[in-house]
Order: structure tokens, then C-alpha cells, then sequence
């Protein structure tokens, strides 16, 4: 009982401290996707975690705790039992953590208090921390106190591999071909103005949140295969069924997720052992370096829904007329828009995507624009294969 237990993760994007602290700086949502960081740290990092409820994003400021966790193990960073998470963005941390710590320690109850550790996080430097910890400790009001800053997160991301990979996304670093799931829906959506709906993937959602929970829940034996119109809608709904949209269950996985994009990267993050997080390949070279670890990891593939000899476990189709039209209404878009739209993409959120991207390039696929390609193709597709 509270033995630290840490994996090993092999050397990957190498952030620093200076990176975490500019981003801090220079980025005003930094505050508000601070908690999406954090919880993304404690699902891939985690061991035994029994409950997590870090709200990010437009969720992010609320009258309870920033973050709430309950853990029966410790890692490094993640006490074991309950801890009570505060986040702070401001330059005047020592004001900011203590604005937390009173106010906290006055509204729960002292039997409550004895057994939650108090934890504030800033992804500044904090010159004051080892002080301000020692003289909260001193105070003897909660179980332990912990405060973490810039250069604890620098040290937190060297264990989580998915952490690196949402770091680097969010502030624009190169990611040496790798995605967050953030990443991809960000990809897929916004080329649009305003970005696609993600209601449009209810009903995909609706229909294989039980194939994807049966094959997250129980122990690694193969690969989930995933089909659609194109890899990128593919990954889009992978985003979304992880989300909040496919319901706490699945909402657990999403932080392990990282997406591969290209050959070589997968042998080299799981060297050392079994990894937590949980890989997804996008192109078929990089399916192929998943064969040694599809009994030990949860493997997913995704496909465009034309690859021939495959048998996908989930196949996205077309979406019906009444969830087109009220995604297309949350767009912006009238009757009239809608129906056009409708009949150009036959309802296929690939198609509409094209349709609707900002960009010549995704406007037209890539065969429409080689001349050689096109001529062949078209003879085939008259006659209907």
C-alpha cells in the first residue's frame, strides 16, 4: 500500500520547463486548457485510478475543486486515495495558491480534510514552492499538501508519451509523427467555417460504443479495425466516441490515446515493456509494426471504407436526413443550404467536409488533380466497381 509505481518511457519529444512556462505566458486559454493537461497526465500516467473529474475547456471554472481524483496506487505524481486538485495561471502564484488553500480548507469538513491530499498546480516556475508547501504542511489541515510548477511538469511528461503528444499540439511544436485525438478532430472539423458539427457522428457513436468498449475493457487480443469514407473521418469519430459524446465509459480511454501517423515511431515508443497508452495506426505501415503487441496493447487501425480484404469490426456510413439537417442547422447553414449539400454529398461526412473546407486542396481529392489518374479512374467508375 502506497508503493510508487512508475513505467518506462522511452525519450520522445524532450519538453522543457521554458516551453510549459511560455506557454503559460503567451497563451490567455492556457488557463482554461490547463485542466485538459493535467487530466491528460493523470489517465496516462496513472495506475489504479478509480475516479477523475477534471472538467477542461468552457467547464473549466466552476465553485468546487479544479480536479478530483481517486487512486488506490501512487505514482510520482498522483497520491494515493483522494486528492483535491487546484490550477493556477497567474504571475502572483504564492496569492493564488494560497486564495485556493484557505477558502478549501474552511469548506470541508476536518474528516474529510485528514483524508484528501491538497495538490495546486501552476505551469510557471514557482521560486516560492518548497515554502509555501512546507508552511501548509505545518498547518496539519489535510492529509499532505503537494505543489506542482513548471519544472514538476517538465518531469510528469517525461513518463507520459500521449502528454508529450498533447503538449506538442497545442503549442504548435513538431510531434515527429504523432497526433492527440484533440489533434485530429481539430484536423477534421475545422477546415470549415464554421467547424463541422460534432453531432454528426452521433448515430456512428450510438451504434459501436459497445464494440469499442468491449474491446477496451477486456484484456489485448488483436486489432480494432475502423472504416469510413476516409481515414481523417475516421479518426474524427474516434475523437468524438472518446469524448464526452460517448459517455463516461469511453470518456476514460480518450487521454491514453495517441494516434500514428508515421512508420517507425510505434517500435521505438514501446521499447522497454508494456506501455499504457493506447495506438491507433493511420496508414497500413504502421499497422504492420503493431503485429508484435496486439496481445499486450489495445490496437486500433483505420481504414477508408473502399480498402479491399478487410473485415472492419466498425464501419461509419452515410448519416440519415433529420441528423444531417440539424447538425447542418447548428452550422448556420438553411433549409435550402442543407438540401444542396444533402444531394452533393450523399450525405457522407467526407463529402462534406470537401464541400465545405475552406481550401482548394480539400476541396477536390487528391486524383481529381493528376490528369493520368483521373482518365483511368473514370471508365471504372461508370461502370460501377
Amino acid at each position: 500500500k502506497g508503493v510508487i509505481i512508475a513505467s518506462y518511457v522511452p525519450p520522445f519529444l524532450g519538453i522543457k520547463a521554458n516551453q510549459i512556462e511560455d506557454w503559460a505566458s503567451d497563451n490567455i486559454g492556457s488557463r482554461i486548457r490547463l485542466p485538459v493537461f493535467i487530466r491528460t497526465l493523470i489517465h496516462s500516467s496513472g495506475n489504479g485510478l478509480i475516479k477523475v473529474d477534471i472538467p477542461g475547456n468552457d467547464d473549466a471554472e466552476r465553485k468546487e475543486w479544479d480536479g478530483y481524483v481517486e487512486s488506490s496506487e501512487a505514482t510520482s505524481w498522483i497520491p494515493i486515495g483522494k486528492s483535491g486538485w487546484e490550477f493556477g495561471t497567474s504571475t502572483d502564484i504564492s496569492a493564488k495558491a494560497e486564495n485556493d488553500f484557505t477558502p478549501r480548507t474552511v469548506a470541508i469538513e476536518k474528516a474529510e480534510r485528514i483524508k484528501t491530499t491538497f495538490v495546486f498546480v501552476t505551469p510557471r516556475r514557482w521560486k516560492g514552492k518548497a515554502k509555501w508547501v512546507a508552511s501548509a504542511r505545518a498547518k496539519k489541515q489535510w492529509k499532505d499538501v503537494r505543489a506542482y510548477d513548471a519544472d514538476n511538469l517538465e518531469q510528469w511528461l517525461e513518463q507520459s508519451i500521449v502528454g508529450q503528444a498533447w503538449f506538442a499540439h497545442e503549442t504548435a511544436s513538431p510531434a515527429s509523427g504523432v497526433r492527440s485525438l484533440d489533434k485530429c478532430w481539430k484536423d477534421w472539423a475545422n477546415v470549415a467555417a464554421p467547424p463541422l458539427s460534432a453531432s454528426l457522428f452521433d448515430p456512428a457513436i450510438s451504434s459501436a460504443k459497445k464494440t469499442l468498449l468491449n474491446h477496451l475493457t477486456k484484456s489485448p487480443d488483436g486489432l480494432l479495425i475502423i472504416a469510413a469514407d476516409s481515414v481523417e473521418e475516421a479518426l474524427a469519430f474516434l475523437s468524438q466516441a472518446l469524448g464526452e459524446r460517448g459517455g463516461e465509459e469511453l470518456l476514460s480511454f480518450r487521454d491514453r490515446v495517441l494516434v500514428i501517423d508515421q512508420e517507425g515511431v510505434l517500435p521505438k515508443l514501446t521499447i522497454g515493456g508494456s506501455q499504457t497508452f493506447i495506438p491507433v495506426a493511420s496508414t497500413r505501415s504502421v499497422e504492420s509494426e503493431m503485429a508484435p503487441i496486439v496481445k499486450t496493447m489495445h490496437c486500433i487501425s483505420v481504414y477508408p471504407g473502399n480498402a479491399a480484404g478487410i473485415n472492419p469490426h466498425i464501419v461509419l456510413q452515410p448519416v440519415g436526413y433529420e441528423v444531417f439537417e440539424k447538425a447542418l442547422k447548428e452550422m448556420g447553414n438553411d433549409r435550402d443550404a442543407t438540401n444542396r449539400l444533402a444531394e452533393e454529398s450523399g450525405r457522407s461526412l467526407t463529402v462534406l467536409r470537401r464541400r465545405l473546407a475552406q481550401t482548394p486542396a480539400i476541396q477536390r481529392p487528391e486524383w481529381t488533380v493528376k490528369q493520368d489518374v483521373a482518365a483511368s479512374l473514370l471508365p471504372i467508375m461508370f461502370a460501377g466497381a
